[in-house]
């Protein structure tokens, strides 16, 4: 790193030295001189990303806190060394039919599946983990850019970046009902068993909707015991199960925590079950 001499307090020194380098590669951007990365891209299918710097999360729950479940422990720190968008909302059906040309929210008679409605602007539902990984390969070939599904430590640390709360909004359950969709805000009768357009609810500090409730979220890799590995994946690939985060509109607000895991076989499909994409940046 190149450090300007004692005295040398010229702008064009400054920014000739290491230390505009030194704090992109804190935030986990590219260096001076190199593109920026926009904190906001807009692809062609549709899809807003914000961008996620890189960082430090503490994974799970402490342990004794009136919250916690055994497959949240024991707490840990997994370092994201790479800034990385992430899709503003979960994959719409509008976007999922302009790279996919599928209707999975339909039944092979062409009528609705149970728990969803109809529309460009409602979330994804009833795909695998596979057709999920699908739709980022499809993605990735359309726009030149590697898209995938998010980690688990990627997936924490964008939900509650910025925060140390239970929730990306604090510690108050009584605040839910503004940020996410739950049993207790969602379900009042029969008809009312669906999810809800995405972005109704206020974002995230990324700008992020929907961390909470709405859609269950698939992530990369398998269900593993904590702690996962440095980088934040699965410790270990031997689980039948997919992993699931962020809770649905159908459990309740203390089950759509930052730090709530959950597990799916991947071949299974729910009508409470999506997923939102992660861009990496170029390296």
């Amino acid at each position: 790193m190149n450090i300007p001499p004692k005295g040398s307090r010229s702008k064009s020194g400054f920014f000739r030295s290491g230390w505009v380098s030194l704090w992109f590669w804190v935030l986990g951007l590219p260096a001076f001189g190199q593109s920026v990365a926009a904190p906001q891209l807009q692809d062609s299918a549709g899809l807003t990303l914000r961008l996620v710097p890189a960082g430090q999360v503490q994974m799970g729950t402490p342990s004794g806190a009136p919250l916690v479940q055994p497959e949240e422990q024991p707490r840990h720190t997994v370092t994201i060394e790479t800034a990385f968008y992430m899709g503003a909302t979960e994959v719409t059906q509008g976007q999922w039919s302009a790279v996919m040309q599928t209707t999975p929210w339909l039944t092979p008679w062409n009528s609705q599946r149970l728990y969803v409605r109809q529309g460009a602007d409602y979330p994804v539902a009833w795909v695998t983990y596979a057709e999920a990984t699908e739709f980022c390969q499809k993605l990735s070939e359309l726009e030149q850019a590697v898209y995938r599904l998010p980690t688990e430590a990627e997936w924490e640390h964008a939900c509650g970046y910025g925060g140390s709360g239970v929730w990306s909004f604090g510690d108050d359950a009584a605040a839910a009902a503004e940020h996410g969709w739950f049993r207790e805000n969602s379900v009042t009768d029969m008809y009312s068993l669906v999810h809800r357009r995405v972005a109704q609810k206020a974002a995230n500090r990324l700008g992020l909707y929907d961390m909470h409730g709405n859609m269950s979220e698939w992530c990369v890799g398998r269900f593993s015991d904590y702690p996962l590995t440095a980088d934040g994946r699965a410790s270990s690939e031997d689980s039948a199960y997919g992993v699931l985060r962020g809770g649905c509109w159908y459990v309740t607000v203390r089950q759509g925590r930052t730090a709530t895991r959950d597990r799916l076989l991947p071949d299974q499909i729910l009508g409470s079950a999506g997923f939102r994409v992660v861009r990496e940046l170029p390296r």
